[in-house]
């Protein structure tokens, strides 16, 4: 996939201790989740403690980055600057094989091609500085 028509000032994520693996993942193409070590249920977004347990102790695994759309929307109109040239675009929330949804941006799917259900493939789009954030492609 090419990203060739990306935006000169992309939205960038706020890099924290805790989200940091997440993006370091990302950039290397891999997709890191949380398991929690008691639970030992995956979790996204990032948590300090396991939701079901409140256990602090976790530790990041890789996912196949499979997954189907849940849902989606299809953006006709430019909401914030980096997304000029770059309309329609699509967001969607993308349940993983592994259970956990992820809201994310779908590429390389007209709107007439978009249904619920429809499998894609994690890709990793390139931002700025060394970052990629995950997107979903079709299978």
């Amino acid at each position: 996939m090419s990203y060739d028509n990306l935006p000169p000032d992309p939205i960038l994520p706020v890099l924290t201790d805790l989200n940091r693996p997440f993006w370091e993942g990302c950039a290397q193409g891999k997709l890191l989740l949380q398991r929690g070590k008691t639970s030992r249920q995956l979790r996204y977004p990032a948590a300090l403690v396991c939701p079901f347990t409140l256990d602090p102790e976790y530790e990041w695994e890789e996912m196949s980055g499979r997954g189907k759309i849940f849902t989606y929307v299809v953006f006709d109109r430019v909401y914030h600057k980096s997304w000029e040239g770059r309309t329609p675009y699509t967001v969607a929330l993308v349940e993983l094989d592994e259970g956990p949804m992820m809201l994310t941006n779908i590429v390389g799917l007209d709107r007439n091609e978009l249904e619920i259900g429809r499998a894609v493939q994690v890709d990793f789009e390139p931002l700025a500085d060394g970052i990629a954030k995950p997107v979903f492609k079709p299978v």
